[in-house]
C-alpha cells in the first residue's frame, strides 16, 4: 500500500481531488461520517411518511369587482402514505365587517381525509 508524505499508508482512488488521498485513519473518519448521512437521511424519509396535505384556495371570478360575489374554491389533497385525521380548514381573509358570505363556509372540519 502507497504512503503519504507524512509515512502514513494512503489509499489512492479515482474520486475528486479533494477526495484523493486517504490515510486510513481518515477513511476510517468518512465511513463514519457517511454512515451517520445516511442514517439522518433514512431518519428524515422516515419522519415524512404518515400524512402530508396539499392545499390552495383559488378565486374563481376573472375580475374582482365591488358589490359583486366572489367566487373561491379551496381544494386540499392528502399526498401523504397515510390518512389524515381532524383536519380543519379556517379562513381568516375575509372580515365579517367588510363580506358576507352568501353561500358555503369559511370553516371546515373533516374526520378523515385519505390519501
Amino acid at each position: 500500500m502507497p504512503t503519504g508524505e507524512d509515512g502514513r499508508r494512503v489509499w489512492r482512488t479515482g474520486l475528486p481531488w479533494w477526495l484523493m488521498d486517504y490515510s486510513v485513519e481518515g477513511a476510517a473518519a468518512l465511513m463514519r461520517l457517511l454512515s451517520f448521512v445516511v442514517l439522518a437521511l433514512f431518519a428524515v424519509t422516515q419522519a415524512e411518511e404518515g400524512a402530508r396535505l396539499l392545499a390552495s384556495k383559488s378565486l374563481l371570478n376573472r375580475y374582482a369587482v365591488e358589490g359583486r360575489d366572489l367566487t373561491l374554491q379551496y381544494n386540499i389533497y392528502n399526498v401523504g402514505s397515510s390518512a389524515a385525521l381532524d383536519v380543519e380548514l379556517s379562513d381568516d381573509s375575509f372580515p365579517p365587517e367588510d363580506f358576507g358570505i352568501v353561500s358555503g363556509m369559511l370553516n371546515v372540519k373533516w374526520d378523515r381525509i385519505a390519501p
